[in-house]
C-alpha cells in the first residue's frame, strides 16, 4: 500500500514540475550574441532553440533550422536565436563543423535554467516568442519534424497577428 502512495506523490510531482513554458513572459529581453550583437526580444516573433553540442539530437535539427532561417530570411519581423550553457570556444568549434545560421547566445546557463520545462534540462528545446514577449509554443526533446512544426507555428502567429 505505502509504495502506491509513494507513487501517487512521485506522479503528481512530476506532472507539476514537467509543465510547458506556454504563457509564460520571457524574463529576459536583451540579449547578446557571440559576435556581440544585441538582440532584442521585443517587437518581433522570435523562434528560439536551446541546444548543446554534444546533443545528437540538437546536431540532427541543425539543418531543419536552417532551412526554416532561410525561408524567413527576408522577413523583418522574425529572428532566430539560439542558447548554448557552452563557451564561445566549444560553440565557435560546434559550428565551424556543423554551420548554424542562427544568432548564437553563449554561456546560457541562466537563460536556459529560466526556460527549464521538465523536472530536468533536456536538449534541445524549441520555442516562439511574440512580439509581446510571451511563449507561445515550447517543446522540449526533440521533434520528429521540427522544421514543419515550427513554421506552422510561425504561419498561424503572421496570420492572426497581421502587421
Amino acid at each position: 500500500m505505502y509504495w502506491k502512495s509513494a507513487f501517487f506523490i512521485l506522479s503528481m510531482s512530476l506532472m507539476f514540475w514537467s509543465c510547458n513554458k506556454v504563457g509564460d513572459s520571457m524574463e529576459v529581453t536583451v540579449l547578446e550574441d557571440i559576435e556581440g550583437e544585441v538582440i532584442d526580444l521585443t517587437n518581433k516573433i522570435t523562434v528560439i532553440n536551446v541546444w548543446a553540442t554534444w546533443c545528437g539530437t540538437c546536431i540532427s535539427e541543425i539543418e531543419a533550422h536552417n532551412r526554416l532561417r532561410a525561408k524567413y530570411a527576408n522577413h523583418p519581423n522574425i529572428q532566430f536565436v539560439a542558447i548554448s550553457d557552452e563557451s564561445e570556444s566549444v560553440v565557435r568549434s560546434a559550428l565551424n563543423r556543423w554551420p548554424f545560421h542562427y544568432q548564437h547566445v553563449i554561456n546560457g546557463a541562466k537563460i536556459s535554467d529560466d526556460l527549464q520545462s521538465q523536472l530536468v534540462k533536456t536538449y534541445p528545446q524549441n520555442l516562439i516568442v511574440d512580439r509581446n514577449g510571451t511563449i507561445v509554443y515550447e517543446h522540449s526533446d526533440g521533434s520528429s519534424d521540427i522544421f514543419k512544426t515550427l513554421d506552422e507555428k510561425i504561419t498561424d502567429l503572421l496570420e492572426t497577428h497581421s502587421e
